[in-house]
């Protein structure tokens, strides 16, 4: 077995090792043994600790990253409110032109079904007349109910021809 099988090669070569950012981390140093003080050192002697200084940048930078965040979201939201209250519009829109648009096709379909019945009634009352009669009338009555419609589209007419 070579020295490659046993030992895996490592992640970053010399020439290529990762070099750190210069990130600013402003923490206090951990505590060592020494910051405990010794079993020799008196309980109320007084210590010397080494403060580090905190630079205000790091709460303003999250303070202002906060506040644009914030400033952010406000405006995604007034968006969001704004698109749903135009969607709602639009679907009053749509719902009154359906309504209107059904109301029209109802009124429509009540007149339709008005002639198709007076049709029917003024078909049945020939054919009766005309089997009473007794006579080769299936000519005859094809044409008076010709003239009976023709009758109804002037009529028709003549009311829209006005509107």
């Amino acid at each position: 077995m070579s020295e490659f099988e046993i030992f895996p090669s490592p992640m970053y070569s010399s020439s290529f090792s990762p070099i750190p950012d210069d990130l600013n981390f402003n923490y206090p140093m951990p505590l060592t043994p020494s910051d405990f003080g010794s079993a020799d050192e008196q309980i109320y002697s007084p210590r010397t600790t080494i403060a580090m200084p905190m630079q205000n940048s790091l709460p303003e930078k999250t303070h202002a990253t906060s506040g644009r965040r914030r400033a952010q979201n406000r405006a995604a939201q007034r968006a969001f409110r704004e698109r749903k209250e135009k969607h709602a519009r639009d679907l009053e829109v749509q719902l009154n032109e359906l309504t209107t648009k059904y109301r029209s096709l109802e009124t429509s379909h009540a007149e339709l079904t008005a002639a198709y019945d007076k049709l029917q009634k003024t078909l049945s009352l020939l054919t009766e007349k005309e089997e009473d009669e007794g006579g080769n009338g299936s000519t005859e009555t094809l044409r008076k109910f010709l003239t009976i419609l023709h009758g109804e589209m002037k009529i028709k007419a003549e009311r829209e021809g006005k509107e």
